[in-house]
């Protein structure tokens, strides 16, 4: 829980319950009107960066990403006694998702695709937040680490076989989030539209469709899909995909490619990255159990092994979306 003389430098009291499913830091609700995180300092290099890295983007995107709420001495962060910093939001009303109704695919593409317009234009200065972070190269040197020390599961051996196949695609073109996964939408109560996107930790120069394909990943991570992607799902991409390209607009064509290969390329390379949590001990990603990210990992693997063979088909919805998109 949240230390006392940690909420005295917001002046904050009342009802104090967790908030949110994510797996790296702690969030709490405090009353009615805010929102208190405890930043992972076994995850992040300096969690102080990653606030001021937050602070140097919110001109550009202010009103797409909740409001910092500051400390009664005008500080947007608190260290407590161990250590820990602490940061505070303003509370949204609102609705998260672990799996996206049909619903709202065109508001989460849209919202996305708006924030990476913004942050086209943001030339400002960020911290890395965590080390070698959307690096395969770095994720597979951490993998071949811990694998020596760990039972030769089968995903050994389908990591290595994927990497005969797979490039590392590593080129920053402008600021993106870092991590568009579903769960980051605040949607409103009732409408299909998105109030705001959360956690920014991960920002950084890097390629806009590394963000598409965790976007499309996400968006399937956890349901049943045939080898075609199915009539439900492909409406669904194609929702997203036309509420995306509605707001950041590609100026290459050519590069449509690398949009449609992203969701695959993603999934592959989050799979590693629990899959080597789990050879570690679990210390990155937060588990309920022994074995979840094993599970995790064997999810994302699978989720790679469909998309990889659908990459015509993405591309063709791709397409489809902008053309839509250009005849409005």
């Amino acid at each position: 829980m949240i230390p006392d003389s940690v909420l005295t430098h917001w002046k904050l009291s009342g009802s104090v319950s967790e908030l949110g499913f994510g797996k790296i830091n702690d969030t709490f609700k405090i009353g009615d009107e805010t929102v208190v995180q405890r930043i992972n300092a076994s995850v992040f290099l300096s969690p102080k960066d990653v606030v001021g890295n937050y602070r140097r983007v919110l001109p550009y995107v202010r009103e797409l990403v909740p409001d910092i709420v500051q400390t009664v001495n005008g500080k947007d962060f608190v260290v407590d006694v161990d250590g820990n910093v602490w940061r505070a939001f303003k509370y949204y009303d609102s609705r998260s998702f672990k799996s996206l109704p049909d619903s709202m695919c065109l508001a989460a593409g849209e919202a996305y695709g708006r924030l990476l317009n913004r942050l086209k234009d943001c030339d400002v200065e960020l911290v890395p937040s965590i080390e070698g972070f959307h690096s395969l190269s770095h994720y597979v040197k951490e993998f071949n680490h811990h694998r020596k020390f760990a039972p030769n599961l089968p995903e050994c051996e389908y990591v290595d076989e994927i990497l005969q196949q797979i490039p590392d695609v590593s080129v920053p073109v402008h600021v993106i989030h870092g991590d568009c996964k579903i769960g980051n939408l605040l949607f409103d109560p009732v409408l299909p539209r998105v109030l705001k996107i959360v956690d920014l930790d991960t920002l950084m120069y890097g390629c806009p469709s590394w963000d598409f394909g965790d976007l499309v990943r996400s968006l399937l991570t956890g349901v049943e899909m045939d080898e075609n992607l199915g009539l439900r799902h492909s409406s669904r991409i194609q929702e997203l995909c036309r509420g995306f390209f509605s707001q950041y607009r590609l100026t290459d064509e050519s590069s449509v490619s690398s949009y449609a290969s992203a969701p695959s390329y993603m999934s592959f390379m989050l799979g590693i990255r629990y899959f080597t949590d789990h050879l570690a001990g679990d210390v990155y990603f937060k588990v309920e159990q022994r074995g979840s990210n094993l599970e995790r990992a064997r999810q994302q693997f699978s989720l790679y092994r469909r998309l990889s063979k659908q990459q015509h088909e993405l591309t063709q919805l791709i397409e489809s979306s902008m053309e839509s998109n250009r005849q409005q």
